[in-house]
């Protein structure tokens, strides 16, 4: 693809959700792949028309600037050369943690097909929400199964993120916290005598999150948390003039 040279990632704008740590500007996004698919009636002399779109984004950074996460990327322009919008209403935002040694993460973002008739791709701008630096703080919290269907905690820094235990019950403990899964960076159950239940993996969606454990939850006394009371995150922006459509 006829790529244009890398754009550094953008300087905040003053009350954004972004605040930018000092080597921000050696993360990179680029346009690098696009995917297109085509659909053809059976019946009648129809053309062949473009049923999907697809971009694939790399954020990439040298070693010394290795950010926390990515966010999904958002697409903020895109035409086809017969005139049409291709910008999709974004959906859900999911968090991608950068792990290990990674020097770049993909990130895949839709838009609108093309219409019929057209050849190029136009004026494609956007950017990716990286996660430079985030703030942790540990709590535990005892007795969880008590607070179950509470509407607070008890405790300051988790209050203020509104999280709840929704249940605890059988091997799983439910909870809900503003940003969900996203604002904890650690969950761990303890036994009085200090050992820990078995994670057995999880899942949820929105605020709400499942975590679920080997043995039942009832054999807790404490949970403790890691959880991310602030990030710091920069739009890390994208852009390609032109590319012809196969």
């Amino acid at each position: 693809l006829p790529l244009k040279p890398p754009v550094v990632a953008q300087k905040p704008e003053e009350g954004k959700e972004q605040a930018v740590a000092g080597d921000a500007n050696d993360i990179k996004a680029d346009v690098v792949k696009i995917a297109v698919e085509k659909t053809l009636g059976l019946q009648g002399d129809s053309e062949p028309e473009y049923s999907a779109l697809e971009l694939t984004i790399q954020v990439s950074w040298p070693e010394a600037s290795k950010p926390y996460a990515a966010k999904s990327a958002v697409l903020t322009n895109i035409t086809d050369d017969v005139g049409n919008d291709l910008v999709r209403t974004p959906g859900s935002s999911f968090k991608f943690e950068i792990h290990g040694s990674q020097a770049q993460k993909q990130l895949r973002v839709r838009a609108k097909p093309p219409g019929r008739g057209a050849k190029e791709l136009l004026d494609i701008r956007g950017y990716v929400p990286v996660v430079t630096s985030v703030d942790k703080k540990t709590v535990e919290l005892e007795n969880i199964a008590e607070l179950a269907g509470k509407e607070a905690t008890g405790n300051p820094v988790l209050d203020k993120m509104n999280f709840k235990v929704i249940s605890a019950a059988g091997n799983s403990l439910k909870i809900e916290a503003d940003g969900g899964n996203d604002r904890i960076a650690s969950l761990e159950l303890l036994r009085k005598d200090g050992s820990k239940l078995r994670r057995r993996g999880g899942q949820g969606f929105g605020d709400q999150y499942t975590y679920d454990f080997a043995e039942p939850v009832s054999e807790a006394s404490t949970c403790r948390l890691e959880v991310i009371v602030s990030e710091h995150v920069v739009k890390v922006p994208f852009s390609l003039e032109r590319v012809r459509l196969p």
